[in-house]
């Protein structure tokens, strides 16, 4: 019985390196495109990086929620999604672990 290779072995063409096929500079500018494409990564930098606090992170997330709607609606899912926050455990855990208190009053 015989086994079937890829040309030049089991690794590759000879001479290839699949690790740096695409350079170094090809992978970094994958990963910083990637990141400037991802608007709550970015969001999540800044706070990391303490440039935005984490109240207003959650406030500019709510904001980006409503975005596009109806006065009235967006007062509604904002009061909705902030009430939330507040009052679901979960959600207002995940608040606390940011940093944010999870009172209605100091989202907004």
């Amino acid at each position: 019985m015989t086994s079937i290779q890829r040309p030049g072995g089991p690794t590759g063409p000879a001479g290839s390196d699949p690790s740096t096929e695409l350079g170094p500079t090809a992978a970094t500018t994958t990963s910083t495109a990637s990141a400037a494409a991802d608007p709550v990564a970015n969001l999540a930098a800044a706070v990391d990086t303490g440039a935005v606090p984490p109240r207003g992170a959650i406030a500019s997330l709510i904001e980006d929620a409503v975005a596009g709607l109806p006065a009235d609606q967006a007062a509604e899912l904002r009061a909705a999604m902030t009430d939330l926050l507040a009052h679901d455990p979960y959600l207002s855990g995940l608040a606390r672990d940011l940093g944010a208190p999870p009172e209605p009053e100091a989202i907004e």
